[in-house]
């Protein structure tokens, strides 16, 4: 038996009255874009085990999603554009689901823009989004809110505003991945 959602997916085996599940990345906690994990009882559970480490336990995704809106607040009031680096698949979706959409205007990278036209036709609900393009007027970036999954995008795009970049992913607990940002994972963390 096969489950899956935009986001995670199982597989149940069954055999000589052994239950297997063999799970891909997922999450526990109720995201507004993946569905509610499924738990299944079984007798062997594999799992990948990205953040299978004591040190990875995250924070509520509410108080995240409170920095992030804050940290976008005050980016306005100083006249800068707010950019967001974060996957194109699953975890930018969980951006838009959850960030606070009266704050401003939000683009996309043309790949978010692609991987958002699945969700919606899967019936997800995603806020509007304005897709980069070289044609939009640069003045309509200043206050708005950016995602792309990396600072390429703005090798085709003019944006002359100040610009606060943040990075979101559970890999920003770990010093190595560099920069600053938002630590939000979509794997369950060793809790």
């Amino acid at each position: 038996e096969f489950k899956s959602n935009l986001e995670h997916s199982k597989v149940l085996i069954e055999y000589n009255g052994t239950r297997v599940i063999v799970a891909g990345d997922y999450k526990v906690e109720e995201d507004n874009v993946s569905g509610k994990f499924e738990h299944i009882e079984c007798d062997i559970f594999v799992t990948e085990s990205t953040f299978a480490k004591p040190r990875y336990s995250w924070t509520p995704q509410e108080h995240v999603f409170q920095e992030i809106n804050d940290w976008w607040k005050q980016n306005q009031k100083e006249n800068k554009v707010s950019v967001l680096q974060a996957y194109a698949l699953g975890k930018a979706q969980r951006l838009l689901r959850n960030v606070d959409r009266t704050i401003g205007k939000i683009f996309v990278a043309e790949q978010i823009g692609n991987v958002n036209q699945i969700y919606l036709e899967s019936g997800s609900d995603l806020p509007e989004t304005i897709t980069l393009n070289p044609k939009l007027n640069p003045d309509d970036f200043t206050g708005s809110l950016i995602l792309a999954p990396s600072m390429k995008v703005f090798e085709e795009i003019n944006i002359p505003q100040q610009k606060s970049v943040k990075r979101v992913s559970g890999w920003m607990l770990d010093a190595w991945f560099g920069g600053d940002g938002f630590v939000l994972s979509d794997h369950a963390d060793w809790e």
